[in-house]
């Protein structure tokens, strides 16, 4: 899966933008719903690059279909168990 510099999630464009530190936080990526972008911390690996852009790509999905239902029931680990699920799954649909 190649990591693109925008993709759109139920009609809003996102822009992905890769930084050296993401709000002094040890965090590997963040959704700013508001701003339409989705920052990744530039230093990890293409593996875990991939993980976290799946990551961030379930809390848009979670926003905008559902309006954050997923977070409020589950919380992190839920969108964990779900991007991590796609990721293995593409990982097999690439070849």
């Amino acid at each position: 899966m190649k990591i693109p510099h925008k993709i759109k999630v139920a009609g809003t464009t996102y822009k992905i933008i890769e930084v050296d530190k993401i709000d002094d936080s040890d965090t590997s990526g963040i959704f700013i719903w508001n701003e339409s972008l989705i920052k990744l911390k530039a230093s990890l690996s293409i593996n875990a690059k991939r993980q976290t852009l799946l990551h961030e790509l379930v809390h848009a999905i979670d926003q905008h279909y559902m309006d954050n239902a997923i977070d409020k029931q589950f919380g992190e680990m839920g969108i964990d168990v779900i991007s991590n699920g796609f990721h293995q799954i593409f990982k097999q649909l690439e070849g």
